[in-house]
């Protein structure tokens, strides 16, 4: 029943999610966006396809850097169709990462399309990192993300705009980034072990209250 029920999101290490002193924002070339998700339909990665080919027609060097584990009947579909429009230079297949801190803290975004989606630990991770987060317009991430505040929300069903705030998230001045990515740590650190043992606390005062 609802009324017994406590969820306390997972404890975050926010010790070993976190960009070092002498780690400074990525320039790379293209500018690469990390996908931390199994590839499958509910992560949604085939919307990256006009995505990739809206930025193509715009002269944007970008990669998508698909790092999860992929469902062999959507990755097959997914890969003929990027080959069928030309577009296999902006999609990079890394498959399951044993360390996926290293991408948060290389790529120069962290992107999920997901058509629905839990508390994603990805986001936290990644935005504990301080890394630059693009997220759907799903309640899961609108409650962690402030669009342009501490990241960025995008519609799914609208790749022309996805394209867009790419291209924004690629115009930041150093100032604005770096403000970006304080914000996106700063907003999770309420999953570190503060923050969880407090939940844990009330939850057991809910619990002996009852």
């Amino acid at each position: 029943a609802p009324e017994r029920t406590c969820l306390i999101p997972n404890l975050l290490d926010t010790d070993y999610y976190q960009r070092q002193p002498e780690q400074s924002p990525a320039a790379n070339h293209p500018f690469t966006i990390l996908i931390p998700a199994r590839v499958c339909d509910q992560k949604n990665q085939a919307i990256l396809i006009p995505v990739a080919s809206s930025l193509k027609k715009s002269g944007c060097p970008v990669q998508f850097i698909l790092a999860g584990s992929p469902e062999p009947a959507y990755a097959s579909v997914l890969k003929q169709q990027i080959s069928a429009q030309q577009l296999d230079e902006f999609f990079v297949w890394k498959g399951q990462q044993a360390d996926i801190r290293h991408w948060y803290l290389t790529c120069n975004l962290v992107l999920l399309p997901s058509k629905f989606e839990g508390l994603s630990n990805s986001f936290i991770e990644a935005m504990a990192c301080g890394a630059i987060v693009m997220g759907s317009r799903i309640s899961s991430f609108t409650t962690v993300i402030e669009d342009g505040i501490n990241g960025y929300i995008m519609d799914i069903d609208q790749p022309e705009a996805i394209a867009s705030k790419i291209q924004k998230a690629m115009q930041l001045d150093l100032h604005t980034s770096n403000e970006l990515r304080q914000k996106a740590r700063a907003t999770v650190l309420e999953y570190g072990p503060e923050g969880y043992y407090r939940r844990f606390l009330q939850m057991l005062d809910q619990v002996r209250a009852r």
